[in-house]
């Protein structure tokens, strides 16, 4: 059986970890295959023609919903170009964290690159730098996507040492999501009422939980909230502490510091010493739509999940969202997450796949992603749209408009490197996983897997 994996998207999964590292022969081949680190630009657009053109769209994920999703977003663009058709594909999520980066790799290096991807960012250093994907600047300029709009946070994690990585599609920030009905049945405060009283931190928050443990009875088991090790959770508790994840120039692991270590023994904490959550490795069963989960960190993304379940199943439960506590005077800094559209540099249809991405970006087509995902538009000024569209505050989660609000100017993305996958997952199965099950303490597993982590890092250490 595999262990399980939270994703940088909070999707959760079974793995077995794969980490097959390209030999240096066999990655210098595959450079020189793709183009190597040359910064080819995307060629202009020339339209899509009319001959017959099958474009292959290999994105992060192969779930049957993902495809369906995507498939109904390229409708459009096929009924007004019917000689552009699209085959969606992507990889078994179920073989690990890797997955994406060596199936895509795997095609690069075979001749059948795809010819455009949609991706959480995290995956974006290691096909760029290995020379296969395009720096999106080139297209922004020569077919005028509007950027204006964006963030600066967001273009800041789409920024790889100069190049855009992506076009910015959606984004995501990390909050809880809370059961409100599950807080008044157990009588012990409201996470909302108490964040929109200005009493919402720290030791609220523990307060609460510690409450909600106590008060559950044999036949009525509560998890009052539920740790992972997604960078939502521990990453947003990290930085709201005062800690941080890597140095400015991303070649350093600082969890070893005060305040990271301080921030990762509160988080480890929650389950090991307070038993207000499970482990990471056993969430409860039925997760937070079964009904006896309080919080559990999450974002955007699975706003719809949660409200088909809420619809489909006619739950009584009432649910809202709101920021993570912060030490008391302090403010929460929640973790920023990015998706976008990239462009293969070896692709055989570039002026079909610079059409159908300027098409993508058209603010209609953004706010139809977000109304068949719930995730947020890049575009700041397709925000209100978005909620409306989801049926938000008509319908829960109906705080999401003022806590978007207060979270957008704080968040901060995620350090992405080249080999982001392999040593974070070092991170969360030797040292989060370990210290919330009490079978490590911080200082130990920071110590005995930072060597690890740091030969990883100086393997693409700027020059």
């Amino acid at each position: 059986m595999g262990s399980m994996f939270y994703g940088s998207d909070g999707s959760r999964h079974s793995r077995r970890l794969q980490f097959k590292a390209l030999g240096a022969a066999s990655l210098a081949l595959v450079n020189a295959a793709c183009g190597g680190d040359q910064a080819t630009p995307a060629p202009a657009a020339s339209g899509p023609g009319t001959s017959p053109v099958r474009l292959a769209m290999f994105n992060q994920g192969g779930d049957q919903q993902s495809v369906t999703d995507w498939n109904k977003m390229l409708e459009p663009f096929t009924k007004k170009y019917p000689n552009v058709t699209f085959d969606v594909t992507g990889p078994d999520a179920t073989i690990g964290p890797l997955a994406f980066v060596e199936k895509a790799t795997a095609l690069a290096a075979g001749g059948t690159p795809p010819d455009l991807t949609y991706s959480v960012t995290r995956n974006g250093p290691t096909i760029f730098a290995r020379g296969f994907t395009s720096d999106m600047n080139t297209l922004v300029k020569t077919e005028k996507i509007d950027l204006r709009d964006v963030s600066k946070p967001v273009l800041d994690n789409f920024d790889w040492r100069g190049s855009l990585l992506a076009l910015p599609y959606d984004i995501g920030y990390a909050y809880v999501q809370y059961n409100r009905s599950l807080f008044a049945k157990a009588g012990v405060g409201d996470p909302g009422k108490l964040w929109e009283s200005g009493k919402w931190n720290w030791d609220a928050f523990l307060e609460i939980s510690t409450a909600m443990a106590r008060s559950a009875t044999a036949d009525e088991a509560r998890v009052p909230y539920l740790v992972k090790t997604w960078e939502g959770d521990y990453l947003t508790i990290m930085r709201t502490h005062g800690g941080e994840m890597l140095n400015p120039d991303r070649t350093k692991l600082l969890i070893d510091q005060g305040a990271s270590v301080t921030a990762l023994q509160l988080w480890a904490d929650l389950a090991a010493k307070h038993k207000v959550s499970t482990s990471p490795t056993k969430p409860p069963q039925g997760g937070f739509n079964g009904g006896r989960l309080g919080m559990e960190p999450s974002h955007p993304g699975n706003i719809r999940a949660v409200q088909k379940f809420v619809k489909d199943n006619n739950s009584p439960y009432d649910w809202d969202i709101v920021p993570f506590p912060a030490p008391a005077g302090k403010k929460p800094v929640p973790v920023l997450f990015t998706n976008g559209l990239y462009a293969w540099k070896a692709s055989k249809n570039q002026a079909q796949v610079s059409s159908v991405l300027k098409f993508l970006m058209e603010d209609e087509q953004m706010l139809r992603y977000g109304a068949l995902t719930g995730r947020d538009p890049a575009r700041r000024s397709l925000q209100e749209q978005h909620l409306k569209n989801l049926g938000i505050p008509e319908t829960a989660p109906k705080s999401w408009p003022k806590v978007y609000t207060e979270m957008a100017p704080l968040a901060r993305g995620v350090p992405w490197t080249v080999d982001y996958i392999e040593w974070h997952t070092m991170v969360q199965k030797e040292i989060l996983e370990p210290i919330a099950d009490g079978k490590k303490t911080v200082q130990a597993a920071i110590a005995e897997v930072m060597p690890k982590v740091q030969a990883v890092l100086s393997r693409n250490a700027p020059k």
